[in-house]
Formats: C-alpha cells, sequence, structure tokens
C-alpha cells in the first residue's frame, strides 16, 4: 500500500539512510542529499514520446558510458572477533581485475565471498593487506562502487521509476554536469534496457521476483558506478527466470564494458558470464584456481569448452568427475 504524504516522505527521510548505504555504499552526505531527493516524473510508456524513446534511447545528450576502473587486492587477511575470539576467515589473498573485466568468485559456502566483496566496497577493513581501486586504495565506503544484492531491496513506498532515480540522483550529485532533463533520460535508458518501462509506475509488491530483480540491476547501473559488485543476484530466481537475467546481464556489460565482480555458487553461471573465475578454498579462504574462460562472446551455453572447464571447477568442490580431454584444447591458467 503506498505511503500517504507527508507520512510517506517522513517514513523515507528516517528509512533512507541505511537503505541507500547497504547499496550504493556511500558516505553520509551522499546518504542525506539522496534521502531529499525528488525522483524524476517520467513519461506515459504509451505515448508517442515515449514510443519515439524505444526507438532512440539515448537521446537528450546523456553519455551513458562507464568509466571502469581496476580492482586490486594484494597479501588482504581479514579476522573476524567472534565471543571474543579470533576467527580468520581470508588469509593471503591477491589478485588484480583488468579494466572493464568481469570476474566471478567461486567457492563454498561460508568461505568469505561476499566478504570479499564488501573489502572492495570499503564496507569492511581488511585486517592486513591493501585493496585499491584504480590507483586509490579503498579506506572507507567508497562510492565508484555499487553493489546489487540476492534480495532486491526496493523502497516499497517509492516506483520503479522512483527507485531507479535514487541511482539516477546519485550520479547528479557526483556530476554537476549532468542536467535534471539528462537524469530522467538516463532513467528512461535504463528501464527500457531491462525491459520495464510499461511497468515505471508500477510499485515493487506488483512485481514478480525476476522484475524486482531487473529494477535492482538498473538501480545499481543508474549510478554508473566504476565497479559493479553482484552477490549472487539471482540465487532466488527459478531456473528459466535466471537464464534470462544472466543473459540481460550479459547484453547490459557487453554494451556498458564496466567492472564488474560477482559472487555465485553456479558453476554455469560462472562459465556463462565470467572472463575469468577465481576459485576461493581452505580455512581461512585463500585462492586455490584462477581460470581464464577462452569462450568467444556472445556465448553458447552448450560450448563444449564448458564442459572441460566444469570438470576443473567442480574438482575443486569434492566432485570428482572424470576430466574428459581433447587434444585441440589447454586449459588456461589466469596470471
Amino acid at each position: 500500500m503506498k505511503l500517504q504524504q507527508p507520512l510517506g516522505d517522513a517514513v523515507e527521510k528516517v528509512l533512507m539512510p541505511p537503505v541507500c548505504f547497504c547499496w550504493t555504499m556511500r558516505g553520509s552526505d551522499a546518504i542525506a542529499a539522496n534521502a531529499n531527493a525528488t525522483p524524476p516524473r517520467f513519461i506515459n510508456p504509451r505515448s508517442r514520446r515515449c514510443r519515439a524513446f524505444q526507438v532512440k534511447t539515448r537521446g537528450a545528450g546523456v553519455d551513458s558510458s562507464f568509466m571502469a576502473s581496476s580492482v586490486s587486492l594484494t597479501q588482504v587477511a581479514k579476522t573476524f572477533i567472534r565471543d571474543r575470539t579470533p576467527v580468520p576467515v581470508l588469509r593471503d589473498l591477491s589478485f588484480t581485475t583488468n579494466p572493464g573485466e568481469f570476474v566471478v568468485l567461486l567457492g563454498p559456502s561460508g568461505c568469505g565471498k561476499s566478504t570479499v566483496l564488501r573489502l572492495i566496497g570499503g564496507l569492511e577493513t581488511p585486517s592486513t593487506g591493501s585493496v585499491q581501486i584504480g590507483s586509490e586504495a579503498v579506506t572507507s565506503t567508497d562510492d565508484r562502487t555499487a553493489v546489487v544484492f540476492q534480495e532486491p531491496r526496493l523502497l516499497p513506498w517509492r516506483t520503479v521509476a522512483g527507485n531507479i532515480a535514487l541511482g539516477t540522483n546519485r550520479r547528479r550529485g557526483n556530476d554537476s554536469r549532468l542536467s535534471r532533463t539528462q537524469s530522467r533520460t538516463l532513467g528512461r535508458h535504463l528501464l527500457d534496457q531491462v525491459g520495464l518501462l510499461d511497468t515505471a509506475s508500477a510499485f515493487p509488491h506488483q512485481l514478480s521476483g525476476g522484475m524486482a530483480q531487473r529494477v535492482a540491476l538498473a538501480r545499481g547501473l543508474a549510478c554508473e558506478p566504476e565497479v559493479l559488485l553482484l552477490d549472487e543476484p539471482f540465487a532466488a530466481l527459478d531456473a528459466l527466470t535466471r537464464m534470462r537475467m544472466q543473459d540481460l546481464l550479459a547484453k547490459i556489460w557487453t554494451d556498458r564494458k564496466s567492472t564488474v565482480v560477482l559472487v555465485t555458487h553456479d558453476v554455469d553461471e560462472a562459465l556463462y558470464l565470467a572472463d575469468r573465475i577465481i576459485i576461493l578454498g581452505g580455512t581461512p579462504a585463500t585462492i586455490v584456481d584462477s581460470i581464464n574462460i577462452p569462450a568467444q562472446r556472445p556465448r553458447d551455453r552448450n560450448d563444449p569448452t564448458f564442459l572441460l572447464l566444469r570438470a576443473r571447477i567442480l574438482a575443486h568442490f569434492g566432485l570428482a568427475y572424470e576430466q574428459a580431454s581433447s587434444p585441440d584444447f589447454e586449459w588456461q591458467a589466469a596470471d
């Protein structure tokens, strides 16, 4: 049920800081700015103007290209304190992504994959070692990143357009050159990309699980982060919806080429989306394998290369399958 004004505004101002913090990973000033922002109005999806926009989605001079950055972890270790007892989670973790690379983290449940994402986003600090985005160290919550979680975490009193507007408002706050009109156009473009232009005025409770997750993805992309962090965003979806979301993510990434770090337990999802798969294992966890995926894009889920790589990956999880052999294929271990 939609909250009535001014009650809705009052509740949003109270609840926005932690909610906004979760998905945008921003500082307190930015949170306050987002909390007080007014969502842009969206055009009628059935209007002639909207149909023209669907033909040419990049109108009004919006530059929606991403500035991707590298991510570098150097000898990172993380120890938590539970009941006054140190619990080491990560040890000697080092890897570097290229700008625009799609990297997937695989590993058993509880090994620290999500902790790695939190370290990159600045939500946690390493016990030892360093984390960098580009040439700058990550020392606190970092507005160069955005995260999409397993749950959509949409604000129930905001429409689809209003939830996406949180991201466009964030970008507008970072870029004084971005006008309100350009911000609105960027929001409409993202709605069109995720196939939700006709549901811009709907509320979260009126959406299916797949639709809600598409809104969350568009919201994360709206602020145009240098690094997009995805924490099992499709885990709660049914198999067919999950594959459609994988196709959507692959298409958007191909168009924008932002740096992506994805956490998943799904080996086939990792093979389909990744440029490189990093496998974590052990207690505390460290990198046990790093695999470059040689398949060309757009990818075919039935690519025989995936069968060979799947056997190698599953072996790390104690699933002993006899490795297929091929004289034309060689393992490509990442540097």
